[in-house]
């Protein structure tokens, strides 16, 4: 048995090199899933690795005997010491009890030992018949008849001397066709007339030796028949036609004629469903690539994936310019105001913009903590701006948010980090509206986590849309499988994009948000950051 490894971006890409270099028969023995590339999990690509044999199994060496060859009930242990009349060994016989062969045996009859022989017949215990009486068959055959007695005796054998060692005779007999008044004696004569008149029924069945069983579940590559691969690229066809028809009615205006979808479309297609975008907008979206594309460009799969990235980018609203720092026209410094619900990263993400404002593009930044009821948050946020080197006030309500603001006129951008809120308790969500409207801020950024479930996502995002935010910043990007369903409530939400985080390193790990690159993000999944 030979043992290879494959590799292969996908299942199906593993499986079609098993399939090429082992063929068909090939077993499968063990697969994996690794990432390798990227740095600290963040740009890594998936791996699939199957180990699989080409499927011969190894012959068994001479005399071995498999675990699967049980002694019948009864049997002895040992071969028996009897031998034919031609004095050599019985084959089937050692092969039976698990002893090797040391020569060849003519294949002789055998009566069924239940059954009277003639006088002078040998039996040979070397052939076994193919059925095996059950030991409720012994029974009844024992109320029924009486049991055949045996008899053994010793002769000589033909043509050799007392030397050449003895053979045994064993004859059977019937006590129902034992007639007393044949007996003369205890001679033995009498017992021949008696037998005389049974005729034997012997039948000759010789076992087959025992086949070794491969006791391990192999797993084959399943072939797939002609009518089996018709029916799936029937099945396949029918859905392109469908989702084809689906698009025609979702595009009033397309002159195009109903078909199937083409091919680099549909799988497209079958991407986006499978990044979690709603089947509405999937449709929509390769609807508008189906009616700016040709037929001859829509057969091009690069033309295709350029197109939707397009169109993916354009649905995508994106900020594109960071915050503006500096004085402003009511003479108070750039004001920006973070707010979300419990666990979306607000206070690291105020950290890494006071970061990078200051440390790349030299401005004086001053922060603002309202999060006194989370335990330490505050002495984080002081952690981080000892090593910034930036002032922090703390507001240990809504009414010191405003005389917080007041003392820090001496900066170009005061960042922030309110306390975080549960979508769901409409009190603190009021009592940070009263906050926002004593501050006044110039931008109130909504942050959302990417790797929470689009439920939650759509339930804080509808709650806190009534806190009227100007910006929406994205978190935790590299902890997100798939971007569907930020997509989903983007289009919902309709404010831009400000910056995205991809990682808990401050401050290299945000960054202005681009629409080029969110959807490349989305159509390649989460994992292709």
């Amino acid at each position: 048995m030979t043992l290879k490894t494959y590799r292969g971006k996908s299942m199906a890409e593993a499986l079609a090199e098993v399939k090429k270099d082992l063929g068909k028969d090939a077993v499968i023995l063990h697969t994996r899933t690794y990432k390798v590339g990227g740095v600290l999990g963040i740009g890594s690509q998936t791996m699939v690795e199957i180990t699989a044999s080409d499927g011969t199994v190894p012959s068994r060496a001479p005399g071995h005997r498999t675990r699967t060859t049980r002694r019948v009930k009864g049997a002895p242990r040992s071969v028996p010491a009897v031998v034919p009349s031609d004095g050599e060994p019985n084959v089937d016989a050692a092969r039976l009890y698990g002893e090797p062969a040391r020569s060849r045996l003519d294949e002789t009859p055998l009566a069924d030992p239940r059954q009277p022989v003639m006088a002078g017949a040998v039996r040979t215990p070397g052939v076994v018949p193919r059925h095996r009486p059950s030991e409720a068959d012994h029974l009844d055959h024992d109320r029924q008849t009486p049991r055949a007695v045996e008899t053994h005796r010793p002769v000589a054998r033909r043509g050799g001397g007392a030397d050449d060692g003895a053979s045994f005779e064993t004859t059977s007999f019937d006590p129902a066709a034992f007639d007393p008044a044949s007996f003369d004696g205890g001679r033995g004569e009498g017992f021949r007339p008696g037998l005389e008149n049974l005729e034997p029924k012997a039948t000759v069945l010789r076992a087959p030796p025992p086949e070794a069983k491969d006791l391990a579940t192999r797993v084959r590559v399943a072939p797939v028949d002609d009518v089996a691969r018709e029916s799936l690229e029937d099945e396949i066809a029918s859905i392109k036609r469908m989702v084809g028809h689906v698009l025609q009615n979702t595009r009033p205006k397309s002159s195009g004629a109903v078909g199937a979808m083409p091919d680099a479309l549909f799988e497209e297609h079958l991407k986006l469903i499978d990044h979690d975008v709603e089947d509405g907008l999937a449709d929509l979206l390769t609807g508008v690539v189906r009616d700016e594309l040709t037929a001859t460009e829509l057969a091009d799969r690069s033309v295709v994936r350029q197109t939707l990235l397009r169109v993916l980018a354009d649905r995508l609203r994106v900020a594109g310019t960071g915050i503006a720092a500096g004085m402003q026209a009511d003479g108070r410094p750039r004001t920006v105001a973070l707010i979300g619900p419990t666990g979306v990263g607000k206070t690291t993400t105020v950290a890494k913009l006071a970061a990078t404002l200051k440390l790349r593009h030299g401005h004086r930044v001053g922060l603002i903590t309202c999060d006194t009821y989370r335990i330490a948050a505050v002495e984080q946020l002081r952690t981080y701006a000892n090593i910034i080197g930036v002032p922090v006030k703390v507001a240990m309500g809504p009414e010191e948010v405003h005389a917080a603001a007041a003392s820090l006129t001496d900066v170009d951008v005061v960042l922030v980090d309110t306390a975080g809120r549960s979508q769901r308790d409409r009190e603190r969500l009021d009592e940070l509206g009263i906050a926002l409207r004593r501050l006044h801020p110039h931008e109130t950024h909504m942050v959302l986590a990417a790797n929470i479930g689009e439920r939650v996502m759509r339930q804080a995002a509808e709650r806190f849309s009534a806190l009227e935010p100007s910006h929406v910043m994205l978190t935790k990007l590299d902890e997100a499988v798939t971007l569907g369903a930020i997509f989903n409530v983007l289009q919902d939400v309709g404010r831009p994009v400000s910056y995205v985080t991809t990682g808990q390193e401050v401050p290299d790990h945000i960054e202005l948000a681009h629409a080029d690159r969110l959807a490349r993000l989305l159509l390649d999944g989460g994992g292709a950051m």
